[in-house]
């Protein structure tokens, strides 16, 4: 979990724009560490990770991808509902880096469990759905990432 969510973050906010395969693939290895990632307790810990910096990784993660934004959406949880939603992609990838980022950091200063722990919980309670609603978009192919 630990590599894997470094490799993101890299890839993701550093060096060369991966191109939208490569995008896929990213968050595909994602969605598959978590499946791997050991199940966990939260340790005694209660201390606070640094802030997320959200507005200076949204703004990046925008200039990085601007052909990525918003795509029609519609919630799981009410599928006959006719009112349609609005995604961002770019909301979606902040938003999964943000997390990440938590679980590296608790990776590094406080335990191996403690992270695996933040990495499962989160994939469960946030960024798994951003992860699959990004996805679904960008496999769609119906934006103009440079292949």
């Amino acid at each position: 979990m630990f590599e894997a969510s470094q490799r993101f973050l890299i890839e993701l906010l550093e060096g060369p724009v991966p191109h939208s395969a490569r995008l896929i693939d990213m968050l595909e290895v994602l969605q598959d560490i978590y499946e791997s990632t050991p199940v966990a307790e939260p340790t005694v810990w209660n201390g606070q990770t640094p802030d997320k910096d959200f507005q200076k990784y949204f703004m990046l993660i925008g200039q990085r991808f601007p052909e990525l934004g918003y795509y029609p959406s519609a919630s799981p949880s009410d599928p006959m509902s006719d009112k349609s939603s609005l995604g961002d992609a770019i909301d979606d990838l902040t938003d999964i880096a943000g997390e990440l980022q938590e679980a590296v950091w608790l990776h590094e200063n406080v335990s191996p469990q403690e992270a695996n722990w933040h990495f499962r919980f989160s994939y469960e309670t946030h960024w798994g759905e951003h992860l699959r609603n990004v996805l679904t978009y960008l496999k769609s192919g119906k934006f103009d990432l440079i292949w």
